[in-house]
């Protein structure tokens, strides 16, 4: 569901009392998850001296849509809840794009501390174009036309078997750690992109990224817990591309309050059957999750 054109405005009449409540209890609440991300993430992690950890060439860039993805959403789903509270469209978009960056610049600090990790510049340049992506369509469109989706199928291949460590050992875990099963659309409102009717108001097109083969960050070798190394450099790395279609409830669900409740899920791509392209050639999928 893509935003209708009436979703993203400001309120009839401003409240300055519910705007100035509002942005004390982020200021009150944004301490706090510091505190709390420290306290969960990092505080039984080693320390270092602050350092970089280049990880671009990790997981085929999936990691990195995936950056850009969650910081999109990061600014938009903020913004209409500004809106809700009497913001102009402006400060909305602005004081979310601004909530976004600060919400997750901690975490990339963090990282730089961790002798585990370090700090990211990858991850901030994708952090930072997804905040943006979103903040330009919504000062310049005052909707959303490109929506970038996430979508999760539990891979052909048993990677999570095999590294459990790394892949995870249950469905949830396995959605957020098997970058193989991972797929990230962008959601694209032909109409709107056109400025003519060419679809349904219902239909949208989207375009899928994936990747295959991955069981390890860069390569497919790796040692466990017993000393013991696996070599699966056998088993080819390659993208994959898809060309799909999506549905936009906005047009169905009349109701403002369901609306504004169920945009969340959009994160999420409908199942559609998708076309999908790679070095292994084309391939159809009837249904693809």
């Amino acid at each position: 569901m893509l935003l209708p054109d009436n979703f993203y405005n400001p309120q009839v009449l401003r409240k300055p009392q519910r705007e100035r409540g509002f942005l004390l209890l982020l200021a009150v609440l944004y301490p706090v998850y510091v505190w709390g991300l420290y306290f969960l993430w990092y505080s039984n992690s080693p320390l270092s001296s602050f350092h970089l950890f280049n990880d671009f060439s990790e997981w085929l860039q999936m990691d990195k849509i995936g950056h850009f993805v969650v910081n999109f959403h990061s600014v938009l789903i903020p913004a209409l809840v500004f809106s809700w509270a009497g913001f102009s469209p402006k400060k909305s978009a602005m004081y979310a794009f601004w909530l976004s960056f600060i919400s997750l610049v901690p975490v990339e600090i963090m990282d730089g501390f961790s002798a585990a990790w370090g700090f990211s510049l990858g991850d901030m340049v994708a952090n930072t174009a997804g905040s943006l992506f979103a903040y330009w369509q919504l000062r310049g469109f005052n909707k959303i036309i490109i929506l970038p989706k996430f979508s999760y199928h539990v891979s052909d291949v048993s990677y999570a078997l095999l590294r459990p460590d790394m892949f995870g050992s249950n469905y949830l875990q396995n959605s957020l750690k098997d970058y193989n099963g991972q797929t990230y659309w962008l959601t694209l409102d032909i109409n709107a992109l056109l400025g003519k009717k060419i679809l349904p108001s219902w239909l949208l097109v989207s375009i899928g990224y994936s990747g295959e083969g991955m069981y390890g960050g860069e390569d497919n070798i790796w040692t466990d817990k017993t000393g013991v190394t696996h070599d699966y450099s056998h088993f080819a790395r390659y993208r994959q591309f898809y060309l799909s279609l999506d549905f936009n409830f906005a047009p169905l669900i009349k109701n403002k309050l369901l609306q504004r409740i169920l945009y969340p899920l959009n994160i999420f791509k409908v199942p559609f059957p998708a076309v999908e392209f790679s070095e292994m050639g084309l391939k159809w999928h009837w249904l693809y999750v």
